[in-house]
């Protein structure tokens, strides 16, 4: 036995170095263990096998298993026997290739060697590789067999599309244009996500390609690129597709508070997912709570057994209140919390506590239907009902009828809901004064009025007018009238902010509103808001509209003055810099002296300040308490501007210097002097020296004054209007007032004016006087004749017809040689006429007509008739020889 065993060793060794059974002992050829070992390393050596052991079925099939050339060598019967034959190629699917011609052309016996190994189909009969169904079929058994098909499938991407879905291993096998393709590789992907470990190296770097492979199965991750792995934001994406590839992710990615919340605000259960770390933090898992109610489920067990947490949990959720213990469900004051979360809370907690007034209360609050389920005696309990609608208005709808039609109850409703009213007794929805009662609390209340208010004109504005939100609820045809939408933000400018878009850029709409409330303005389009003439426009109407202004406009300078200088109020809103800058003040100050008001105390100290500003406004000095009483100050600023007199200290007022320095400036100031001056005869005087118009404002009995008013008219003739009608008839005084001013003539008697004498004399004063006389001494060629005799420069004043009249125009000339200028051009391109008004007076030179002045002949003609004529020509003609000897 010992030798034995030695000689079977060393057969055992000899075929392990390579030696072929050949050389074996028959004995060795025999014995199954030596064959087989021999066939598992060259499937050839069953052909050395004893003819005992190649008739063996058994040991033919355990030599199959190890080899399959082994097959070929088997006895010839046994290669013809079908249920061999299959039963070989069940244990090793490439031993097809070995069997007869007919059986490989059997689909039963090549679809049992696919099974085996996908490797079989190769060995197929030709017409069952390009078979479309039988190579699916194939397929679907093992993938590897898709390298073996017809080469014509291999490029048929909708063969290769259906054998992937079959089997997304497959993949795997596909010529490498093929596992680029998307949808391909999806297909796959979507039975196993390990399939993306096949597709091409650029779409397992795709992030769009990916992500779309995990929302289809969420282990395609393990396979996606490094990079796409390791990208924080790719997983964030990823996450939120789909919570599972959570299961996936490296520890750390599962302690990401954010990624993960991300995750969460998908899909609850991937709280699941986080670190355990994470799961147990309170501020963590409140914040998936509030990002997903559904999470609820997913939080762990020990921490609904923590009070505080479930209060918590509570205040963000209602229904948190379910998973907590019973001991906690039955805490009063967690109880309350939720259910003013969530009514549904309320079903969650014992019979006790739903009975409990407060917890009810707190329930309404959170959903009105919760009343719906109280006790018959909280529905009736009116107390209960007031403070219950109170907190929602809608717990109306569940109090009992006879509340349903209490004044205060529904009211109450109404103001917290305005809907509520729809639930009210019918009678109250058809109250004038009870609905617009309550659509003052809020305007829903309008949507519930009965129909006949609905359609009432006048009170669908009184409803605007008392809450602009009513507008909403008006019928549509009047929010799209035009006319009854003018109407109604004329009432209340804040019903702007419900109407139409398209009338938010009407200018008159917008501007309507803004006058009522300047709120309105934040309403109006934005381009509109924009445009600077509107918006000055709306300010004009209601400067409080300021804060409304976009920020652009609100800081420009020059905006902000047009502004004030059209509604003064505009100041107050002013930025502070600008309040505080004086330069800008005073422009403001400038444009509008309603800003006097408007100006910061600060800038009332300022003695350069208030002296500028009194200078444009006179009030300013009033607003300025300490330098109203200075003195010198207040000379300085009524010698800028007289009528600030009225607003400085009473002793001023009494100053004969300040007084009079005022009513030089302006003569109206005469009426703000201190009394015992205005009766001072010498004050008076002196006053209307300086200042003739002051007459106008001196006590009655001064302008009886002969003295005062001829000093008054003396200063400025118009002051003659203001002089006793007795003087106004004084020759005297009318012709001193007239010299001064020919409109004085005005205010001269009728009975002065008429006589020619007297007006050829206040024509000799002022030649413009002359326009002032009675029509017909205007008319009269021998009046105005002698006029222009006594003061040449009348001419000017004279009718056209009379400067066209050469003894008119000589005779005028002759007193006043300028008068030349006024007369008709024709007449002074005459030259025997020049000539001739020369001869009278050589002064008319210098208003010859231009081409007479450049004319030498003619100039040397006019020195010869009149040689006082060269003293008017010019210093270089006087200076050439050749014409002063001519």
């Amino acid at each position: 036995l010992v030798c034995v065993d030695r000689d079977r060793s060393q057969a055992f060794e000899h075929l392990a170095l390579g030696g072929s059974l050949v050389q074996l002992e028959d004995r060795f050829r025999g014995d199954p263990e030596v064959v087989l070992t021999a066939v598992q390393a060259n499937g050839a050596a069953l052909r050395y096998a004893s003819d005992r052991l190649r008739s063996d079925r058994e040991f033919i099939l355990s030599a199959v298993e190890r080899s399959s050339d082994a097959f070929s060598h088997a006895e010839a019967g046994l290669k013809q026997d079908r249920d061999f034959v299959l039963e070989a190629v069940h244990r090793n699917g490439v031993a097809l290739c070995y069997a007869a011609l007919e059986l490989r052309r059997d689909q039963d016996f090549v679809m049992a060697a696919v099974e085996n190994n996908g490797v079989a189909l190769c060995y197929a009969a030709l017409e069952l590789r390009r078979d479309r169904n039988f190579a699916l079929a194939c397929v679907q058994r093992s993938g590897l067999a898709l390298r073996y098909v017809a080469e014509q499938l291999q490029k048929d991407r909708n063969f290769l599309l259906a054998a992937v879905q079959l089997n997304c291993g497959a993949l795997r096998y596909v010529e490498e244009e093929f596992r680029c393709d998307r949808d391909l590789a999806l297909a796959a992907i979507q039975s196993d996500g390990a399939a993306l470990r096949y597709a091409a190296e650029a779409l397992r770097g795709d992030p769009e390609f990916v992500l779309a492979a995990l929302q289809r199965n969420s282990a395609a991750l393990l396979y996606a690129s490094e990079d796409l792995r390791e990208d924080r934001y790719f997983l964030i994406e990823a996450a939120r597709l789909n919570c599972d590839v959570l299961r996936h992710v490296p520890e750390e990615v599962r302690l990401d508070r954010e990624l993960l919340l991300v995750a969460i605000s998908s899909h609850a259960e991937a709280l699941c997912y986080a670190a355990e770390s994470l799961q147990t933090d309170w501020e963590f898992v409140l914040s998936a709570l509030q990002r997903n109610p559904c999470v609820l489920p997913h939080v762990p067990e020990k921490l609904w057994k923590e009070r505080d947490f479930v209060l918590s949990a509570v205040q963000v959720n209602g229904t948190a209140l379910r998973h907590a213990g019973c001991e906690l469900r039955n805490d009063r004051s967690l109880v309350v919390a939720a259910v003013q979360r969530n009514a549904v809370a309320l079903h969650c907690v014992s019979e006790e506590l739903r009975s409990d007034r407060e917890v009810i209360l707190a329930a309404v609050e959170g959903n009105p239907r919760a009343l719906q389920n109280a006790g018959e005696e909280f529905r009736r309990d009116r107390c209960f009902i007031l403070a219950a609608v109170q907190k929602n208005g809608g717990a109306l709808a569940y109090a009992a009828d006879s509340l349903k039609g209490d004044r205060e109850v529904v009211l109450a409703a109404v103001q917290t809901a305005g809907s509520a009213l729809c639930h009210a007794a019918e009678a109250l929805e058809g109250d004038r004064e009870f609905v617009l009662a309550a659509v003052g609390r809020n305007g829903m209340a309008l949507r519930a009025a009965a129909s006949e208010l609905r359609a009432d004109y006048d009170f669908l504005l009184e409803a605007v007018e008392r809450n602009a939100s009513s507008f909403c609820y008006v019928p549509e045809h009047l929010q799209q009238d035009r006319e009854f939408v003018l109407a109604a933000v004329q009432r209340n400018g804040d019903a702007l902010r419900y109407i139409k878009e398209p009338f938010q850029y009407d200018v008159e709409l917008v501007l309507a509103a803004v006058a009522n409330d300047s709120t309105a303005l934040r309403y109006a389009g934005e381009a509109m808001r924009d445009d600077r003439d509107f918006v000055l426009n709306a300010l004009q109407h209601n400067a409080a509209a300021m804060p409304y202004v976009v920020e652009t406009l609100r800081d420009n300078r020059s905006f902000m003055l047009e502004a004030i200088q059209r509604n003064g109020r505009s100041l107050t809103y002013a930025s502070e810099e600008l309040r505080h800058d004086r330069g800008f003040m005073l422009d403001a100050l400038q444009v509008n002296c309603d800003v006097l008001e408007f100006i910061n105390d600060d800038l009332w100290q300022d003695r350069d300040f208030v002296l500028k500003a009194a200078g444009q406004a006179g009030a300013a000095l009033g607003h300025s308490v300490e330098l109203r009483k200075d003195r010198d100050f207040v000379l300085r600023v009524v010698q800028l501007n007289g009528m600030s007199l009225q607003y400085a200290f009473r002793d001023l007022r009494s100053d004969r210097e300040v007084s009079l320095a005022a009513v030089q400036g302006r003569p109206e100031a005469l009426r703000h002097v201190g009394e015992d001056l205005r009766q001072d005869r010498s004050f008076i005087l002196a006053a209307v020296q300086r200042n003739g118009a002051a007459l106008a404002y001196a006590p009655c009995q001064m302008r009886h004054d002969c003295e005062v008013v001829l000093a008054a008219v003396q200063q400025d003739g118009v002051a003659l209007a203001y002089a006793a009608s007795d003087l106004q008839g004084s020759r005297e005084v009318a012709l001193a007032a007239i010299a001064r001013n020919a409109s004085s003539c005005m205010a001269a008697t009728q009975h002065l004016l008429k006589d020619s004498d007297f007006a050829l004399e206040a024509v000799e004063r002022n030649s413009e006087a002359l326009l002032f006389l009675p029509p017909e001494l205007q008319d009269d060629k021998d009046f105005v004749f002698k006029a222009v005799e006594r003061n040449g420069d009348a001419l000017r004043f004279a009718a056209p017809a009379f400067r066209s009249d050469q003894s008119l125009a000589l005779a005028a000339i002759q007193n006043d040689g300028t008068a030349l200028r006024y007369l008709d051009e024709s007449m002074r391109q005459d030259r025997h006429f020049v000539l001739q008004a020369l001869g009278q007076n050589a002064l008319a030179l210098p208003y010859l007509s231009e081409e007479l002045w450049r004319d030498r002949a003619f100039l040397l003609a006019v020195a010869r008739h009149n040689p006082n004529a060269l003293l008017q020509v010019d210093e270089e003609l006087r200076r050439d020889r050749n014409f002063m000897l001519a």
